[in-house]
């Protein structure tokens, strides 16, 4: 047989939650282990990997034979090995973020929302993983793996929580290799598989990504104001969101804006079940999930701006008297980001109409027309677009907005 030992170190490129089923800090608590560290456990690594594999793959590393009792099919023990993905740096940084949802108007709905904890991007991971071939193996388990680094590469295998809203995207940074057969069985004696010295590199085979994708480049035309609060004394009341001391807008408030004005034009187009098709819904007793992935945006060379403002009574039109009639903000002014938005291949039918509506959004974007965040009405969250491009199979296509 050929054993082959791989030696992976990820990082994660946004934000990341994989929750331990408990509720002591947040709704939704990160998982950690006894040291206080968060880590990535090899059953969520399996699953998402698996998930991005072709059928015929996925049942290579989830193999079944036939029992005797009632002839029924039962798994047996994979030839694919993950193990967990622990982390390299001493500390994890955990970090509070708000779930809310939120109606045509951009009012909060009663009861929808809720907080959880989310381990910011730029964190590195070690993975390993083994492989078994068989002389009888019809299947090179070599090829398989070399498949899940490509969709590892590609952002098309996502780990965790709110996958489909930017959350839990990885990167290879470095990628080792140990392989034994009769030839060189004598090494494995001295082979220590949690040691990278002991491996060789290993180039990753490029495969074009499974899913088309818009990738937006964007200016910010003023401020933005995607709150996040506080209760220190000395600090703003509230601020725009960071992540690891960067400016960010998560890929929820991006879907909020993108869903309403989605919604919008289908309607226009006869298509109301569009929507609920390509993001998904939950109902009382149905849901689907999103089939569109909204990447959350870093914001780059901008400047936070601290303002003190005052609460304008309605109907005086004066200063408001209650206690919160006087508070601060830091709002995050100027700077340029990226977006990118992932389709699903079960979309592949809808993809022409689906690229009318978003190609008519990005205009309604780059017009001012709609905005992201709070505070809309005086001016926040109005980006410019620099820059669309379309990527499939491989190929990559500027996209004219004034067309």
């Amino acid at each position: 047989m050929i054993k082959t030992y791989y030696y992976l170190e990820l990082e994660n490129i946004s934000p990341i939650h994989i929750g331990n089923g408990g509720n002591e800090f947040t709704d939704l608590d990160v998982l950690l282990d006894k040291n206080g560290k968060f880590f990535i456990p090899g059953t969520s690594m399996a699953g998402a990997c698996i998930h991005s594999l072709s059928e015929e793959y996925q049942k290579a590393i989830n193999p079944t034979v036939r029992t005797n009792f009632e002839n029924r099919e039962q798994t047996k023990l994979s030839p694919v090995f993950f193990s967990d993905a622990y982390m390299v740096e001493d500390k994890t940084l955990v970090e509070l973020r708000d779930g809310i949802q939120l109606d045509a108007n951009k009012q909060t709905i009663d009861g929808a929302k809720y907080d959880y904890q989310v381990v910011p991007a730029g964190f590195h991971f070690i993975l390993r993983l083994e492989t078994i071939n068989y002389p009888k193996d019809k299947t090179d388990y070599k090829e398989i793996v070399q498949t899940i680094l490509s969709n590892i590469q590609n952002k098309d295998t996502v780990v965790g929580f709110k996958t489909t809203r930017g959350l839990g995207q990885l990167e290879i940074k470095k990628s080792l290799i140990k392989e034994f057969s009769q030839e060189n069985i004598e090494e494995i004696f001295s082979f220590d598989k949690f040691d990278p010295k002991c491996y060789e590199p290993l180039v990753i085979e490029q495969k074009n990504s499974a899913y088309a994708k818009y990738v937006l480049d964007l200016k910010l035309k003023g401020g933005i104001s995607i709150r996040t609060y506080n209760t220190t004394s000395g600090q703003a009341d509230y601020e725009h969101i960071h992540s690891n001391g960067k400016p960010v807008i998560p890929g929820t408030s991006w879907n909020g804006m993108i869903r309403a004005s989605f919604e919008k034009y289908a309607q226009l187009l006869d298509e109301e079940d569009l929507t609920n098709e390509v993001f998904g819904f939950i109902e009382k007793e149905v849901s689907q999930k999103s089939k569109i992935y909204i990447g959350e945006s870093v914001i780059e060379g901008g400047e936070d701006i601290t303002q003190t403002r005052t609460t304008i009574d309605r109907f005086y039109g004066g200063a408001a008297t209650s206690k919160r009639g006087l508070f601060t903000e830091t709002a995050h002014y100027h700077g340029t980001t990226q977006l990118v938005i992932r389709f699903d291949k079960l979309l592949e039918d809808k993809m022409p109409t689906i690229r009318n509506i978003m190609e008519c959004i990005f205009m309604d974007i780059s017009d001012g027309l709609i905005s992201v965040g709070g505070l809309a009405s005086i001016g926040r969250g109005i980006f410019e677009v620099e820059k669309v491009v379309y990527e499939k199979d491989g190929k990559v296509e500027e996209v004219c907005l004034n067309s």
